[in-house]
Formats: C-alpha cells, sequence, structure tokens
C-alpha cells in the first residue's frame, strides 16, 4: 500500500527534483527493510524514468 501511495505521489508531482527523488528513495527503503528495497528503487526510477520522457 504504502509503495502505491508514493508512485501516485511521484505520478502527482512530476516537476519533483531527482536529488529530493534520491533521498525520498532512501528514505522510503530504511523504513520499510521489509520489503526489497532494490526492487522498489527500481520500479520508483522505471516510473519516474516514464514521466521524464516527454519531459
Amino acid at each position: 500500500m504504502q509503495i502505491y501511495g508514493l508512485l501516485i505521489f511521484l505520478q502527482s508531482n512530476i516537476k519533483i527534483q531527482k536529488i529530493y527523488l534520491n533521498k525520498l528513495i532512501i528514505i522510503f527503503c530504511l523504513f520499510n527493510t521489509k520489503i526489497n528495497s532494490k526492487s522498489v528503487i527500481q520500479m520508483i526510477y522505471l516510473k519516474w524514468l516514464s514521466f521524464n520522457d516527454f519531459g
């Protein structure tokens, strides 16, 4: 549920700076150690790229 909430947050804030996004991913992973951090980062990164293709 928290992953989807974060993706929705990123979708609604397409203009977020990548530095802030990186910090957000690190914080997100630190507080969700039960989830495979690498897969979370990959999913968020791919989502981020898909939104930046046209921007």
